[in-house]
């Protein structure tokens, strides 16, 4: 995977990457997103209707150079913003079509 700057619509390349959750460790999706230049990962909970406060999102011992935020969201809300994206890509692949985004205000507390 790559991240592409290219229209990045505030000039301010700061992707955030949407991955499901499973098949690694939270460190491990972290760490490979950072790697390819992610600024923040938002995983989406793989079980419906789940409190994603009740995920304790464990460092597995390899998480020390983790520079980059991670925070869980729900299932639903994952697939949200995947629809709103796939919605914005294809009327963007439109001839003649104005550039449109998916723009995403994330606010988020470290305790």
């Amino acid at each position: 995977m790559t991240l592409d700057p290219e229209g990045d619509p505030d000039n301010d390349f700061t992707p955030i990457v949407l991955v499901n959750r499973g098949g690694c460790s939270f460190v491990r999706k972290t760490r490979n997103i950072q790697d390819i230049g992610g600024k923040l990962v938002l995983i989406a909970d793989s079980r419906a209707n789940a409190d994603p406060s009740s995920v304790i999102m464990v460092d597995d011992g390899t998480g020390s150079n983790i520079a980059i935020p991670t925070i869980m969201i729900t299932k639903e809300e994952g697939e949200s913003l995947r629809d709103a994206i796939i919605k914005t890509e294809a009327e963007n692949n439109k001839p003649g079509a104005k550039k449109d985004y998916v723009v995403l205000d994330v606010q988020f507390e470290i305790v």
